[in-house]
């Protein structure tokens, strides 16, 4: 196949490779759920979240006290003048929060600040773990930014 148009022949080449582009892409995955079981303290991970995040859900493997262990420091522009307080919360599976399994602490605007919220749990049981940052000064809005690095281990 000839193509004599030089435009004819630039819409074809940028359809190709848009199509490549498009086919080519692959999407980023949300860890998958987790089975929970261990007794000694796991690190879970870090991040960076905008006022709230919702883990996946975590399978317990082992009956007994589930600890969440962390720290948090908020990081927006408005860190300086209006504290971060952060929520954690153990939710059930697809639900809310387990008991009194909730705890708030506030960014005290000089470093990491520690946390930790527990529940009982029992084998089989599924959980998620939710994290929500506000504000203490100024009206909430989806603009409070905070870092957060937290384990569990099941006691």
């Amino acid at each position: 196949m000839k193509v004599k148009n030089k435009a004819t022949r630039f819409i074809i080449s940028f359809v190709l490779m848009c199509a490549m582009i498009i086919t080519s892409a692959v999407p980023a995955f949300a860890a998958g759920a987790e089975d929970w079981s261990s007794s000694t303290k796991t690190y879970v991970g870090s991040m960076h979240m905008t006022d709230n995040n919702l883990t996946q859900v975590k399978t317990i493997k082992r009956t007994g006290t589930l600890h969440i262990v962390g720290h948090f420091y908020g990081e927006d522009a408005h860190a300086a003048v209006s504290p971060i307080r952060l929520t954690a919360q153990i939710r059930y599976a697809y639900g809310g929060a387990i008991g009194n399994a909730s705890i708030t602490k506030d960014d005290n605007r000089s470093g990491l600040v520690d946390f930790e919220v527990t529940c009982p749990v029992s084998y089989g049981q599924q959980v998620q773990i939710f994290f929500d940052a506000s504000s203490i000064s100024n009206p909430p809005g989806y603009y409070r930014r905070a870092f957060i690095e937290y384990w569990y281990y099941i006691s």
